[in-house]
């Protein structure tokens, strides 16, 4: 009787209050979404590739010397996820001048790419990446690119000089992004508009004979004006209430007036919105009226595709749900804020920055003067300690060079700006320590304005979340492994458990060994570790066969990523002006003339010797 009675109550409570059995379910469906990303993050974690060369522009002749660094995304620590590290040389036009393979040791390794005579001057691009970089949907790696100068034949003196090539289109392997005199791009936060709910539009100007777009403009609805203008390397933002029609966006430009036509806003939906109040985040959710209340969503908070947090949204009968998330508990770097409903779909999304709370390292870096006379003794003492100000032991790269003979770029490329900001977005970023000179508002307000505009979904939330189903292209390589498959040679079937030997030698190596394909023809042979190139010879055969069987062996070597665009930017560097110090490198050189010569004396810039001097006997 006791257990109809508890059974009849139960059904009572169910029916009273069915929202609370609904509200539990959707706790747990999001808590499952939570625990599988986790799971998703420890199975498959990201690799990240940081080189640090000698220099920032090279001659033709000249060797580029660079040291490599592999890092797991998530906390920037060596990697032993890859052993091998595949660096190439691309020139302008899209074609490989050089490519190499680095062996790693601990996540690091080092190289150089010799740019022997046969490499015209241009501008070259210098990437870098692992095979498991490339084994998910968005393809990852490093990328930097180069000026290559010539050497001017008339006078035998470096110059800041590239030959110009008239090259036919038609043997362009690199895509060129047709641009026209004036583009205005439009990136609204969370990526989309809905109509009725003021939102910020992040937009970006660019020409096609220009490398910073400065313009102004208006947008003018019904009686209300709304005006804009460019913050930093032609971003900036302004606020928009989009109706059922687009509006016009018009500016101008070089005293000329263009239009633009704003994104289509949706009918019904969700905008997300984010904005640092301090040392925290305040999260903001909004949605209209025509926005259907019987889904539920909720906010994820992201890093290096581990979840970090998740915040289930609760209206209250209303159509606007804010919370704040206090920056201390959240690891440095990107974090990716996606807006998910119980299908899993994400529905607004947008990347924001941690700031680190304090920098772990202090590097100090002195010298005992700032110019050099001829053959002086340099001398530069590093001091590196943790944040107790003890000494930090570990292995350092440090790259030396002429001041005066340098291209140098204000806020340039580090190992910082690479690791934690540029890695995780799309596109050239022009100048990305500017970014982090310091943590004013204003400055912070502009590297927020770069991640609505360059922030792009990087880790694919449903495919985490286990959603949809993940096959990794590649596995990670422990060792440098060949790829192959086997096929008949006239129908190009796929040959089954076929033995394949391999010999290879070079002038000081031997080396042979024998293996068998799967049941779709494919095989690998791991790979010996040896410098330049090396030659093979594949021989296959059936066992139980008396004669070996002809075939033909298909080599998996190509699987390098696509090429990108090169940017007006990278194409046209403005370098920074050293005549200061060309004027002091003059005078000092003039004052250690005249210290060491006399009047009578002569300086002689260049002298040729012909033959040797002759001891005569006395």
């Amino acid at each position: 009787m006791s257990h109809i009675h508890f059974i009849l109550v139960l059904l009572g409570y169910l029916t009273m209050h069915p929202f609370a059995t609904k509200a539990a379910g959707i706790d747990s469906l999001f808590a499952h979404y939570f625990n599988h990303a986790q799971t998703f993050a420890d199975a498959y974690p990201r690799e990240k590739v940081h080189l640090h060369f000698d220099n920032t522009s090279y001659y033709a002749g000249d060797t580029i010397w660079f040291k490599a660094y592999v890092v797991t995304a998530e906390n920037n620590q060596p990697s032993t996820i890859s052993t091998p590290l595949y660096v190439e040389l691309i020139d302008q036009m899209g074609y490989t001048a050089n490519k190499q393979i680095i062996k790693l040791e601990n996540g690091e390794g080092y190289g150089q790419i010799p740019l022997t005579e046969y490499v015209l001057s241009g501008f070259y691009e210098v990437r870098a990446y692992t095979k498991w970089m490339l084994a998910f949907n968005e393809t990852q790696y490093f990328s930097r690119t180069f000026p290559i100068y010539r050497w001017l034949s008339d006078n035998h003196q470096k110059d800041r000089s590239i030959a110009m090539y008239n090259w036919d289109p038609s043997f362009r392997l690199r895509p060129r992004e047709k641009k026209h005199k004036l583009s205005l791009h439009f990136f609204p936060e969370g990526g989309q508009l809905v109509q009725g709910i003021t939102s910020v539009v992040a937009f970006k100007a660019e020409s096609k004979d220009t490398i910073n777009v400065c313009l102004s403009g208006e947008i003018q609805q019904n009686t209300n004006v709304t005006s804009f203008e460019t913050l930093h390397e032609g971003m900036g933002y302004f606020m928009y209430t989009p109706a059922a029609e687009p509006s016009t966006a018009h500016v101008i430009w070089n005293d000329k007036k263009y239009s633009f036509k704003l994104p289509k806003a949706l009918p019904a939906g969700y905008v997300l919105h984010v904005e640092k109040r301090g040392n925290q985040y305040e999260i903001c959710v909004m949605r209209n009226e025509q926005t259907s209340r019987e889904d539920t969503v909720a906010v994820f908070f992201s890093h290096q595709g581990r979840p970090i947090t998740y915040h289930i949204v609760k209206w209250e009968n209303k159509n606007i749900n804010r919370f704040l998330l206090p920056t201390k508990t959240l690891p440095t770097g990107i974090m990716q804020v996606s807006l998910i409903n119980s299908r899993c779909e994400t529905l607004c999304e947008r990347f924001c920055y941690v700031m680190p709370q304090k920098n772990p390292l202090q590097l100090k870096i002195r010298n005992n003067t700032i110019l050099y006379t001829p053959y002086a003794p340099i001398a530069c003492h590093l001091s590196l300690k943790d944040s107790t100000g003890n000494p930090v032991k570990g292995k350092i790269s440090v790259a030396i060079r002429d001041w005066e003979a340098s291209d140098y770029m204000e806020y340039d490329n580090t190992l910082f700006t690479d690791l934690l900001l540029t890695s995780d977005l799309k596109g050239y970023i022009h100048q990305p320590g500017y970014y982090f000179a310091d943590t004013s508002p204003q400055r912070l307000r502009k590297l927020d304005l770069l991640l609505l505009i360059h922030g792009w979904r990087k880790y694919d939330m449903p495919t985490a979340m286990g959603i949809k189903e993940f096959t990794p292209r590649y596995q990670p390589e422990k060792e440098l492994t060949l790829h192959g498959q086997v096929l008949s040679i006239i129908l190009k079937k796929a040959q089954p458990d076929m033995e394949v030997s391999i010999l290879t030698r070079t002038d000081s190596l031997f080396a042979a060994g024998i293996t068998y394909t799967d049941s779709t023809g494919y095989f690998n042979l791991p790979v010996m570790p040896f410098e330049e190139t090396m030659e093979a010879i594949f021989q296959t055969h059936k066992p139980g066969k008396p004669r070996n069987r002809m075939c033909l062996v298909k080599l998996f070597r190509n699987f390098q990523p696509s090429l990108r665009i090169l940017t007006y930017n990278e194409l046209n560097p403005l370098w920074n002006n050293s005549n200061k110090l060309e004027w002091l490198a003059r005078f000092n050189d003039s004052v250690y003339q005249d210290s060491v010569f006399g009047s009578d004396s002569h300086w002689i810039s260049e002298v040729t010797i012909k033959a040797k001097k002759r001891q005569q006997d006395l």
